[in-house]
């Protein structure tokens, strides 16, 4: 793998398996109510737009200042 260390929490977050807050680039009230719009469930809604990449994880833009990811991490 030839990325920074940074990218193996990105991708752990991405698979559950490291908590983090906030999750997504975008509040979930904001999910809720598009999704509404569409005519969705939240869960389906927020499915396809990580999909298409209209959602993106947080962590993923931490330079953000929307973003600001605040993770965990211990080294054992």
């Amino acid at each position: 793998y030839s990325g920074h260390l940074i990218d193996f929490n990105v991708r752990a977050e991405r698979m559950g398996w490291l908590p983090s807050a906030p999750q997504l680039g975008t509040n979930p009230l904001y999910i809720a109510r598009e999704a509404e719009k569409a005519g969705m469930t939240p869960v389906d809604y927020t499915v396809k737009s990580l999909k298409e990449g209209s959602i993106r994880f947080a962590a993923e833009q931490p330079e953000n200042g929307k973003n600001h990811p605040r993770n965990l991490f211990i080294w054992r």
